[in-house]
């Protein structure tokens, strides 16, 4: 499967394609989408990664009805989780929704489109287009003064948030509201989403922490994922939900010694002869632009070198 992006400004799009493959190349987690290479075909760029019969979370459900929905969403926490946990600088995805979220054929849970298209804008003016993505959109990315705020891991929490609520009710975001810039005006307001039905009061507040309008309020992925872990073993309240946000917060670290599961964690990749090539092409000044394609093979090599499509520091 490919993934293609605007190819408004070649030469961007050629940088920032490039970019993106660099970060993916180095992902090593069962819950994040393999990358198998690069292609240009008559001057489109695509990132190739695996074809998902069962296709994304949208479409899986929609043919799996009764899948542990619950489970789904541990699962794809645990990807969230392991690319903000990554070192030197957490990984924000910035596309967050149950249409990047693909599922492989023993039926688990792959995070694909790392915000791949917006590095083909400039950083300095993110692109928010009514009809797109801004019903999983955080208010400090839209209405950010004095201009959009940039993704970050507390943004992809308003999105995963949004993800959950949208596997839940079945439909997108706001379903209520036919029309994406009434969706804005509404979020200006304060508006947040209706409860579904099957989303328990527990589930329910871990959601609301995660619409918190003021970002740095918003529980780190760590803590979520724990949560999630725990509602599929064990019924919890609002309440537990609450204390085991505002531990987190005062923590700033999870610990293992409370009686909670602890979270799996996954060391960066070693860079392989795939990142190899991309550094070499996107040095070398006399690739051909017009190159049919660049395979690139999946071994294992020795050194890591750091790469995010944004610095949760900015």
């Amino acid at each position: 499967m490919i993934c293609r992006g605007p190819w408004d400004d070649a030469e961007h799009a050629r940088e920032g394609f490039l970019k993106g493959a660099r970060l993916w190349v180095q992902f090593k987690h069962p819950n994040i989408s393999p990358f198998y290479g690069l292609v240009f075909e008559e001057e489109f760029p695509g990132l190739v990664m695996p074809y998902y019969e069962n296709g994304d979370l949208v479409q899986y459900l929609r043919n799996h009805p009764n899948a542990d929905k619950l489970h789904l969403m541990c699962r794809a926490s645990a990807g969230i989780e392991y690319l903000h946990d990554l070192k030197p600088n957490p990984i924000v995805h910035g596309d967050i929704k149950a249409s990047n979220i693909m599922i492989t054929d023993d039926g688990d849970v792959c995070l694909v489109d790392f915000g791949v298209v917006q590095l083909l804008r400039p950083l300095e003016s993110p692109t928010i287009s009514p009809g797109t993505r801004c019903r999983w959109m955080s208010p400090e990315i839209i209405f950010g003064e004095p201009s959009p705020a940039l993704p970050s891991t507390s943004s992809d929490i308003w999105a995963f948030g949004m993800t959950i609520l949208q596997i839940y009710s079945k439909s997108i975001p706001f379903e209520n509201i036919r029309n994406d810039t009434a969706v804005i005006y509404a979020l200006s307001k304060g508006n947040l989403p209706a409860r579904p039905e099957g989303i328990d009061d527990a589930l329910w507040a871990l959601l609301n922490d995660c619409w918190a309008v003021d970002s740095t309020r918003r529980p780190a992925i760590s803590t979520i994922s724990i949560l999630l872990n725990t509602m599929a073993s064990q019924r919890l309240t609002p309440k537990d939900v609450n204390h085991r946000v505002d531990i987190s917060k005062a923590e700033h670290r999870i610990g293992r010694d409370d009686g909670m599961p602890s979270r799996v964690t996954n060391q960066p990749t070693a860079v392989t002869p795939v990142a190899k090539s991309l550094q070499n092409f996107g040095q070398n000044e006399t690739t051909s632009h017009d190159s049919p394609s660049l395979l690139l093979e999946k071994t294992a090599a020795e050194h890591f070198i750091p790469m995010v499509l944004w610095d949760s520091d900015t």
